[in-house]
């Protein structure tokens, strides 16, 4: 009877510890003013805001393209709600539709774990193209740039892994490069380097 009572209250405790954690909401308004409060919002991946549409103007919450989920409420007003779940860890830059000049907002999920895209890449020259190979530690928008005898630039979204970016149709001739890689928190990391094209 003895180790009955231990046991319970063991397992009880192995138990709260698995336990999933909760989700949370957090609300965002859209304001009199023209504004989304709070502007910026931070959560965790898996949690969900919802904005709120209080007033007669119409208004939108629009992701803007290239972030790592897309969404986009619809025009709302006179109390209507739009709620979205953010499973991906990011920074979010949204606006409405109606007001994209003015009336914008940010909601950062997670935390960035990685400090730099890549470490190394390799940019080396050809006949008439630059080419730069390198490693990402995570997903990102990379763009290579050069400037030389011709101004050129090419930019990809890139999965994690070994990867390779062109930019081809170039005049012979030396080149001063850039290669940036911006995640998801918009965090860049860039090397310089010089090719020559023969």
């Amino acid at each position: 009877m003895r180790q009955t009572r231990l046991i319970a209250p063991a397992l009880i405790s192995a138990l709260a510890l698995a336990a999933p954690a909760v989700a949370e909401d957090k609300t965002v308004d859209t304001t009199k003013d023209y504004e989304f409060a709070p502007k910026s919002t931070s959560i965790a991946v898996g949690d969900t805001v919802t904005w709120t549409f209080p007033d007669s103007v119409e208004h939108t919450a629009t992701s803007y393209k290239g972030q790592p989920d897309k969404f986009d409420s619809g025009l709302k007003a006179d109390g209507g709600t739009f709620a979205h779940t953010f499973d991906k860890p990011g920074k979010y830059q949204y606006f409405c539709r109606p007001h994209e000049d003015f009336m914008k907002g940010v909601i950062t999920v997670g935390k960035d774990a990685v400090a730099k895209s890549f470490t190394k890449a390799a940019v080396s020259g050809g006949a008439s193209s630059v080419k730069v190979a390198l490693t990402l530690k995570e997903d990102a928008k990379v763009t290579l740039s050069v400037k030389g005898p011709k101004k050129k630039s090419v930019t990809k979204s890139l999965k994690k892994g070994k990867r390779t970016l062109t930019v081809k149709k170039l005049k012979a001739g030396t080149y001063k490069t850039t290669v940036t890689a911006q995640d998801a928190f918009d965090r860049k990391t860039t090397k310089k380097a010089t090719a020559g094209v023969g």
